[in-house]
């Protein structure tokens, strides 16, 4: 489960130096978030060797006077990636199988570059890859002997967990195991309580019946759940621009607001659930010692399966904590 690093399009040729700077921050931003979250990365050895712009090379571009006013930052980032990352038309540890000898083509029956021959054939091989580009999200069709894959183009960061939540997934099949193999990657702003997965056979009619619903709902609470369980009032979304007042915590009212404005069905348990002990105890979940009352849930459906979650705390990376999946938990 990897990205792969396409030389081809690194051509700055007609670019003014601020969009160069642009791009190859992007492109770190993408580098710094697959290693957060232990993606590994390949490079083609034509990254180095082949003009950028004009007649130079990367390095001679990065050292020359056409990138003189170039942020140093970035090129110190960019040489610490390049030096001990792994060129994979040197490792044939990396290769998939038939590559170099399967031929791959594109819509038009034209040979595609190296790095995408790579993906293509990892993705056949049922491993998912992508390409990590310095221009835009998208996607390209390629096809072999062995099959056809539309290969994902990775460049924002929403682009990023795309990816992992829904072609990944695709790869490899949609199962709940495999959900949870992706999890880290597809939802990398949840922790996922160390048992929380052992629930979705609970769900009414299994993972099956809920996969869609419950990766969208995963998918809000990653996005939005930390900024809407810390952020203060009045805003109802990140795009507001009202002046917020310090200090102050959002009430459960403007809480549940804000998951309605995000499509979510999002509630606490009334207090007497709390005041239950055999009620409590089934929605309690302990990290490093410390117990939370998981109260607040979103309901994949009005009166039947459910995610209980937690607000963000330290104990869970300051993460919004996924405690508990169950059909529904015993009431009063």
């Amino acid at each position: 489960m990897s990205f792969v690093v396409d030389s081809s399009e690194w051509n700055f040729d007609g670019l003014q130096l601020e969009q160069v700077e642009e791009k190859l921050e992007r492109f770190l931003e993408r580098i710094d978030d697959a290693s957060s979250r232990n993606e590994t990365v390949y490079v083609d050895g034509d990254l180095q060797t082949r003009d950028v712009i004009e007649s130079e090379d990367l390095w001679q571009y990065l050292t020359g006077v056409q990138s003189q006013g170039l942020d140093p930052s970035i090129i110190q980032e960019l040489s610490a990636f390049l030096n001990k990352v792994t060129f994979f038309d040197d490792d044939e540890s990396t290769w998939p199988p038939f590559f170099l000898v399967e031929n791959v083509n594109d819509v038009n029956g034209e040979s595609v570059e190296l790095p995408l021959q790579f993906v293509h054939l990892h993705c056949c091989n049922r491993t998912p890859f992508a390409l990590l580009s310095i221009n835009e999200d998208k996607s390209i069709s390629t096809f072999s002997s062995i099959g056809q894959f539309d290969i994902i183009y990775v460049n924002t960061s929403q682009g990023h967990v795309k990816f992992w939540r829904e072609n990944a997934l695709s790869i490899i099949r949609d199962t709940e195991a495999n959900l949870q193999l992706l999890s880290s990657h597809a939802f990398p702003n949840l922790y996922f309580y160390e048992d929380v997965w052992s629930g979705i056979s609970s769900f009414d009619g299994g993972y099956a019946a809920v996969r869609h619903d419950l990766k969208r709902h995963l998918s809000v609470l990653n996005d939005y759940g930390a900024w809407i369980f810390t952020t203060s009032p009045p805003a109802l979304s990140p795009e507001d621009t009202c002046e917020l007042i310090l200090n102050a915590e959002p009430t459960n009212e403007l809480i549940q607001r804000r998951f309605q404005g995000k499509g979510l069905d999002v509630s606490p348990e009334k207090p007497n659930v709390k005041a239950h002990n055999t009620c409590r105890k089934a929605r309690e979940i302990s990290i490093n010692g410390n117990t939370f009352y998981c109260e607040w849930h979103t309901k994949l459906e009005l009166h039947k399966n459910r995610i209980h979650v937690y607000k963000p705390v330290q104990d869970a990376d300051n993460k919004l904590i996924v405690g508990i999946f169950h059909e529904h938990l015993p009431l009063p």
